[in-house]
């Protein structure tokens, strides 16, 4: 019982270690807290953004179902009467396809002389619009109620502008026809524009220095894998590493836009269901190397062979198809993720090394993905962000130090068995010596024997006799020879002697051989 209660305190001991490593991360965000918009209007009058710091604009929108808007004059000019949206989610849930385009118009109030403000536009829809107060002040892709004309795009950004007075119209026209839902996915951020500036700068300066630590250590682990083959664990974790530096440069920022101005979404978009699935599979993999009892091969090959035929469906299918597959994928994942924590229970249960601190790390990935997956789907618990690459990052680095107390214990046993296998060898070295100069005494007494009737000192020989006297004192003087070599060997290994090389008899060796094994096949 006080074994179990210790293991439990080591866990919680574990989850606080690993959360002072998390919540610093999140200090970059802006709290989620704040005023919520309601039946289009977002009341900012008691909140200063100066000092109260950006909020979200978050709640309920107006949408116009299949308009696209410039305002609520023309709103009003048109009689169109719109329903309350709930903003981030899908128009889905409003009984409305997947497809299409729409306009969300908030009204936010404030205290006036508000000054320079800033809104953060991450990759919302695949094709927006953003006007304030009629003036369009952000724009990605193409917007239009012809499907052949809108072009998709993605393009998170920060932009400015300055309120007339103590209140403004904010209109979104949004428009898809690559997913299979539609809508306003993610939070935007309001603030003052310093503030959402810096709040940008460091965002990016974490977003990058965890893209550049995963590379890093995914390429390491590969260059490890490629000298010592054997060990599979570090192919898998470095393939997971580079995936996860891969997603971080296609999911939030989209660095890769950034960098490549002109390229295209979908291959942006399979890029991002690539490093998912992939990352899933090989996650399944790495942890089956490292805990061998505690996963059924069965069970891994099944959840990494649906993982491929997911990867099969990305770069075979146009992603207008594959689209459809994440919800369906993430049931996979959640049952795949459920499974590795039921292993790593089992490894605690059974003390294997390392396993408190593993399960510690995949609890705190499963936590952070199972918040992605319902934030991905318009719900949030708490945190008004995506915490799956932060999750990720200690996940990593908990891997990380697994891996090293692995190859450092497996030093330590070479280094403790090199040193048993060098006293073996004096061992045997002395063995050797000692069991040498112990044949030869009766060795030489055989020798001096045979050789006394050899000589017919003790009666006359025949000449059958006689040939079998010349085998036994040949053989005799082959084994003393061969005594006098392991000596020599040993005083050569301890530098007692100098080998000088000179031409050796071939025939002479031959010769002796010739005569013994003659005599083995006349018996």
């Amino acid at each position: 019982m006080g074994h179990g209660w210790r293991k439990i305190a080591g866990f919680a001991g574990l989850l606080l270690v690993v959360a002072a490593l998390v919540l610093p991360l999140l200090g970059v965000f802006p709290a989620s807290g704040g005023p919520k918009a309601k039946e289009g209007v977002l009341d900012l009058r008691q909140w200063q953004l100066q000092e109260d710091g950006p909020v979200r604009l978050n709640g309920g929108w107006s949408l116009y179902w299949e308009r696209l808007l410039n305002g609520a004059e023309e709103a009003e000019a048109l009689n169109a009467t719109p329903i309350e949206a709930e903003v981030p989610g899908e128009w889905g849930r409003y009984g409305k396809p997947g497809r299409g385009f729409a306009t969300y118009r908030l009204t936010v109030l404030t205290q006036g002389e508000a000054g320079r403000l800033a809104i953060r536009i991450p990759a919302i829809a695949p094709a927006y619009r953003l006007l304030v107060d009629g003036s369009v002040i952000a724009e990605t892709g193409v917007v239009a109620s012809d499907p052949a004309a809108m072009k998709s795009a993605y393009r998170p950004q920060t932009v400015s502008f300055e309120p007339n007075g103590s209140s403004f119209d904010i209109v979104l026209q949004v428009a898809n026809e690559l997913y299979p839902q539609g809508g306003v996915w993610f939070s935007l951020t309001i603030g003052e524009e310093r503030s959402m500036l810096a709040v940008k700068e460091r965002t990016q300066v974490v977003e990058l220095a965890v893209f550049g630590g995963c590379a890093l250590l995914g390429f390491y682990q590969l260059a490890l894998y490629a000298l010592r083959r054997t060990d599979r664990s570090n192919l898998y974790f470095g393939i997971c590493c580079l995936l996860g530096a891969l997603r971080i440069w296609v999911v939030g920022g989209i660095y890769l836009v950034q960098l490549y101005p002109q390229i295209d979404i979908r291959l942006v978009v399979t890029l991002e269901y690539l490093t998912y699935y992939g990352g899933v599979t090989c996650a399944l993999l790495f942890i089956r190397q490292l805990y061998p009892q505690e996963f059924h091969p069965g069970a891994i090959k099944l959840l990494a062979g649906i993982g491929c035929g997911f990867i099969a469906a990305v770069l075979l299918l146009p992603v207008e198809w594959f689209t459809r597959t994440m919800a369906v994928y993430q049931l996979v994942s959640l049952v795949s993720l459920g499974y590795i924590l039921t292993g790593c229970m089992l490894a605690v249960w059974r003390n294997r090394e390392g396993a408190l601190l593993q399960l510690a790390g995949w609890l705190l990935f499963v936590i952070a993905a199972l918040h992605d997956i319902l934030y991905s789907n318009g719900q949030m618990l708490g945190v008004d962000l995506q915490l799956g690459h932060y999750g990720f990052v200690v996940l990593a680095f908990i891997e990380a130090l697994e891996l090293a107390r692995r190859f450092a214990k497996a030093y330590h046993v070479i280094g403790r068995m090199s040193e048993q296998l060098l006293a073996s060898n004096r061992m045997k070295d002395e063995f050797l010596a000692n069991t040498s100069h112990e044949l030869k005494t009766p060795l030489h007494g055989i020798m001096n024997l045979s050789q006394h009737l050899y000589d017919e000192k003790a009666g006359r020989l025949n000449d059958e006799q006689r040939g079998q006297l010349e085998a036994v004192i040949s053989v005799a003087r082959r084994m003393s020879n061969l005594i006098n070599d392991i000596l020599i060997l040993s005083r050569l290994k301890h530098s007692g002697i100098q080998l000088n090389r000179g031409p050796v008899d071939i025939r002479a060796v031959l010769s002796a051989q010739h005569e013994v094994f003659r005599h083995y096949i006349g018996s």
